[in-house]
C-alpha cells in the first residue's frame, strides 16, 4: 500500500507523532522490560 501526502498533510502527521511521544509509556524505552509486564488494552490506533 502506498500513500501520497501533500507537504501540509505530512507536517500535520509528523506533529501528531511528536505529540504522541508525550503519551509513550516509559517501559517502551526500557531494555529490561518483560513481556508479561506489558498491559495491552486493545487497538492502539484509536488512542493516538
Amino acid at each position: 500500500m502506498v500513500f501520497a501526502y501533500s507537504e501540509d498533510e505530512l507536517e500535520a502527521e509528523r506533529d501528531k507523532l511528536e505529540n504522541a511521544r508525550d503519551n509513550t509509556p516509559e517501559w517502551l524505552n526500557d531494555p529490561h522490560a518483560k513481556l508479561r509486564d506489558i498491559n495491552y488494552d486493545g487497538d492502539l490506533k484509536k488512542k493516538i
